[in-house]
């Protein structure tokens, strides 16, 4: 069976800026708490809570030396958490868009799978830009994915829509 003109086909419904901006914060908000966790229970079954927040917070705002040998300062920890949070935030709101304009237009599938990318690229980055503080790099990368996953499920139960399209997609 022939598909229809493209005249005749609607186009997608309009996002919900408000929705898609919220759902980023929270889900940006509940990856960056999911990491934040991992950080301090890795820190606490080694005896040294806040070190990874300290460490990469030092070597963010101080330099790679002063990283080195660094000791737990909570005003860099909490600082550190600020610019994860707002980082994580942003991961949110453009993985929010995408699940948004997925949810309303399929045949945008793929444009998931480059959010994800464009994620996990950036949490790479950092971690290389990071490995030089001597901090281990599995929990690193642990905490990340974790975070990443708390956020890709809180967006596909906020968007059943994607779920019920996807049988559609593959069918295309």
């Amino acid at each position: 069976m022939a598909s229809p003109p493209l005249a005749s086909q609607q186009p997608p419904a309009r996002i919900d800026s408000g929705r898609v901006l919220v759902d980023g914060v929270v889900a940006g908000f509940l990856g960056s708490v999911v990491v934040a966790a991992v950080f301090l229970v890795y820190d606490a079954l080694h005896a040294a809570p806040l070190h990874t927040p300290t460490v990469l917070g030092t070597r963010i705002f101080r330099g790679l030396e002063a990283a080195q040998a660094a000791g737990v300062d909570v005003q860099i920890a909490i600082a550190y958490n600020a610019m994860h949070f707002l980082g994580f935030v942003l991961g949110g709101l453009l993985c929010s868009y995408v699940a948004a304009l997925v949810e309303r237009a399929p045949r945008y599938w793929y444009l998931g799978f480059v959010a994800v990318s464009f994620v996990l690229a950036a949490i790479l980055y950092a971690d290389a830009a990071l490995d030089v503080t001597g901090l281990g790099r599995l929990h690193l990368f642990a905490a990340a994915l974790l975070g990443i996953l708390t956020m890709g499920i809180f967006l596909w139960r906020r968007h059943p829509g994607i779920r019920a399209h996807l049988g559609d997609v593959w069918q295309d």
